[in-house]
């Protein structure tokens, strides 16, 4: 047909608008610099999506893999129901993670009001846990520390790796334990070495079957003693007693000793030696001179100055020979004296004391 063109080689003429309406009106449907369509969707389902770039609002029933988030605002009146791998949750501030597998390292958990992690696998590491409860835990390496437990216990631990403070409560079964500030052992087997018992006001160690060494006891009552292997020193007993003691291994023993003591004319006695809590006592003398005897006697003070001559004497202990005296009359100090047996004829004495606690 003459005069028609049968194609268009004007580009420009071949461009087409596409046109959107909503029921009230129409408008151009907008794209942008490269001529992708921009468009809301609002009310309605995406039933496959390969990448999502941002949803500024709406719900996603099903979802298998979530590559990275960078944040989730708000999920208000739904929930993400299963989700299959998160890579990277920075921070969820509201919800409920009903199952987790594993979790990683989580820098801080805030708060869980209302709700519980009911079963975690692996924790790595835990700050603090300032309310809430845990169940059952298998092991625990090191506790810095633990405040208060209000209203709850820990029922059953199986290895305590160091506790630093036990402020209030009960540790019902422990099998050993380093070192207790405070508080209350119900129940012991076995202790073996208690370095320091500070105190124990208002209660009592109502039963220990075995004690491996004992320091001191500052305060309190032993009820009941079976045997008490060896006291190096008892100070007092104030306002009670030992009711019953089975067995005392041994008693104390003290030794003192003036060797090489030469005589003169008259007596010179030994340094004092308080005898007031001993039991029995005894002087050992043996004359180590070569040629001239000695006499010795037992003297007893009741202030370490002014000396009375007990009834135990020696006279005439000649050169190499021994004498025993047992004093007869108590006072808190006793001594010997000893002197030449003939004047101008000293000799050397070797003297013993020797002495069993009651």
């Amino acid at each position: 047909m003459p005069n028609f063109a049968a194609f268009n080689t004007n580009p420009d003429e071949l461009r087409t608008l596409i046109y959107g309406s909503d029921g009230t009106g129409t408008v151009p449907v907008r794209t942008d610099a490269e001529g992708n369509i921009g468009a809301s969707i609002v009310g309605g389902t995406l039933t496959t999506v390969e990448n999502v770039g941002n949803i500024a609002g709406g719900t996603l029933n099903t979802v298998e893999n979530i590559g990275n988030i960078a944040n989730v605002g708000n999920i208000t009146g739904g929930a993400l129901s299963t989700v299959e791998n998160v890579g990277t949750v920075a921070n969820i501030a509201d919800g409920t993670l009903t199952n987790v597998e594993t979790i990683g390292n989580v820098a801080n958990v805030g708060n869980i009001t209302g709700g519980a992690l009911s079963t975690v696998e692996t924790v790595g590491s835990v700050g603090n846990i300032a309310d809430g409860t845990l169940s059952s835990v298998g092991t625990i390496g090191t506790v810095s520390n633990i405040g208060n437990i209000t209203g709850g216990a820990l029922s059953s631990v199986d290895t305590v790796g160091t506790i630093d403070n036990v402020a209030g409560g009960t540790l019902n079964t422990v099998e050993s334990i380093g070192s207790i500030a405070g508080g209350t052992l119900t129940n012991v087997e076995t202790i073996g070495n208690v370095a320091n018992i500070g105190n124990i006001t208002g209660g009592a160690l109502s039963t220990v079957e075995n004690v491996g060494s004992v320091g001191n006891i500052a305060d309190g009552t032993l009820s009941s003693v079976g045997t008490i292997g060896n006291v190096a020193n008892i100070g007092n007993i104030t306002g009670g007693t030992l009711s019953s003691v089975t067995s005392i291994s041994q008693k104390s023993f003290t030794e003192q000793v003036f060797p090489d003591i030469t005589t003169g004319d008259t007596y010179v006695g030994t340094e004092p030696i308080e005898t007031a809590t001993l039991g029995k006592y005894s002087f050992f003398i043996y004359n180590s001179g070569a040629d001239n005897a000695a006499d010795v006697r037992v003297e007893i003070s009741a202030d370490g100055t002014n000396w009375y001559p007990d009834a135990s004497t020696s006279t005439g202990i000649p050169a190499g020979a021994v004498d025993v005296l047992v004093p007869m009359r108590f006072l808190k100090y006793t001594r010997l004296a000893y002197r030449s047996s003939v004047d101008d004829n000293p000799t050397t004495l070797d003297i013993y004391f020797n002495a069993q606690g009651t």
